[in-house]
């Protein structure tokens, strides 16, 4: 909540949060129960994605599969080395099963122990809970159709680290700098309608209650105070509302010798807000706008021996923007990315992707802001000792405000359970007002060490 709201909607807020903790470990605890009784599933312990068909094919085999996870984390400010950056437990669900031999039921979800010392406290002197939930929906499939209906966390476009049409979910920038992009998203409730042809498929999304980006603090705030500095403020912050507010998008897929063509159209609203300012003073007072914006998107891939070669366009109109305080205008803008992914037949995996985003307004409309912004970001992996080592190497430029990140990790799983990695990742700006020091924990070197059941 917003440090503007009134205490008694933080206190249910926090009341709220401890009940959902307590149901999550109580979900965690039947599952535990129910697999001494039925058999266990292994997962693949790299990555906490699973595929949602292998899911169903062994829920038609009526066997439950989970996965609980522990991790403790803990960084150091590279700057600084007696500062903490993060300090924190996770506890972490993912469940799917089979009922009434039909229907797929899926939960995935996080409870989080922040410690004294963690950037994304509220309050940096003692401990407080935090909860995540990415999915938690049900699944059922006629013939060629298949209906999804609940809390869902999509992945969309051919990207996997610049965002063209990969608009829908928002992210939760909270989250520690390295952690996947699969990883760092929010689910929000979503009725999910497919339909499956020979070589076509059709989607359509219908969101009833969109969710916003989430930053460290938990409010709408960190974005406005990279603009205001030391200057004091307050904030009416105007959240979507469930039913009233929605989001729908609908996308067309077919192969075409050899390569996937999408087309999509969105109605959506913006995960970040713009401010307008409703008062001046002492205290300068503001209020957000989540506008909406149609997307009209293109996007193909096509892969050719060891390259998967990879493309989005898409038309934004109606966006909205704020140039530093200044008043916001309207426009539309038009987004292009080029990727390539390179598999050395498993040996390591090579990733380059590059964003153009151009502002369709004139210079007079722009009031400082640049015209063109350009991203650019690779990442480089390899797996060692039969796959018990790895190794990445991630690194992101953006010329507009001359941002770079680095980061470099090192992953070595102990055994079938136990898991550790040692990250360093550091955050360069040219621009102290770039939305990249919004994220507050690039700067550190980061241990964790988890157990998987």
């Amino acid at each position: 909540m917003l440090r503007g709201c009134a205490e008694c909607k933080v206190v249910s807020l926090q009341a709220l949060k401890r009940l959902v903790v307590t149901v999550f470990f109580v979900i965690a605890s039947c599952v535990i129960e129910a697999s001494e009784i039925e058999d266990s599933i292994d997962f693949d312990e790299s990555s906490f994605d699973v595929d949602i068909a292998d899911l169903s094919d062994e829920a038609e085999n009526k066997e439950k599969n989970w996965r609980l996870n522990f991790s403790w984390r803990n960084g150091i400010d590279l700057n600084a080395l007696d500062n903490t950056r993060s300090h924190r437990f996770d506890t972490r669900l993912d469940w799917g099963t089979l009922l009434l031999n039909e229907y797929f039921l899926k939960f995935d979800g996080k409870a989080i122990l922040r410690l004294p010392g963690d950037d994304n406290q509220s309050n940096q002197a003692s401990s407080e809970w935090d909860w995540r939930l990415r999915e938690f929906y049900l699944q059922d499939s006629l013939r060629q159709w298949t209906f999804t209906a609940g809390f869902q966390a999509l992945s969309l476009g051919e990207m996997d680290a610049v965002q063209v049409v990969d608009l829908l979910a928002p992210w939760d920038y909270s989250e520690f700098a390295f952690t996947a992009p699969e990883d760092a998203r929010l689910g929000q409730l979503l009725f999910n309608v497919e339909w499956h042809g020979v070589k076509s498929l059709w989607q359509f999304i219908y969101s009833p209650w969109p969710l916003s980006n989430r930053y460290p603090g938990g409010d709408a705030g960190s974005i406005l105070r990279q603009l205001l500095g030391d200057q004091s403020f307050s904030i009416k912050d105007k959240q979507p509302k469930p039913l009233t507010d929605n989001e729908i998008l609908l996308k067309w897929q077919s192969n075409i010798q050899g390569s996937d063509i999408t087309l999509t159209y969105a109605s959506l609203l913006n995960n970040d807000p713009v401010f307008h300012v409703t008062g001046d003073g002492v205290v300068r007072q503001f209020d957000t706008e989540y506008f909406r914006f149609n997307l009209f998107a293109f996007g193909a891939n096509l892969s050719s021996g060891n390259f998967l070669w990879k493309f989005e366009a898409a038309y934004k109109q109606n966006m909205k923007y704020q140039p530093a305080t200044q008043p916001v205008f309207t426009s539309n803008e038009i987004v292009v990315a080029f990727g390539l992914d390179y598999d050395a037949n498993g040996a390591w995996r090579f990733t380059l992707e590059t964003l153009n985003r151009r502002i369709l307004a004139s210079e007079n409309h722009l009031r400082g802001l640049d015209k063109n912004s350009t991203q650019i970001v690779s990442r480089w992996s390899k797996n060692w000792l039969y796959e018990t080592f790895s190794t990445v190497l991630f690194t992101s430029y953006q010329l507009q405000y001359g941002d770079i990140i680095s980061s470099l990790a090192f992953d070595y799983m102990i055994d079938d359970h136990w898991q550790s990695r040692l990250v360093g990742s550091v955050f360069h700006s040219s621009d102290v007002k770039s939305p990249g020091q919004l994220t507050k924990n690039w700067d550190q070197l980061t241990l964790s060490v988890s157990y998987t059941f």
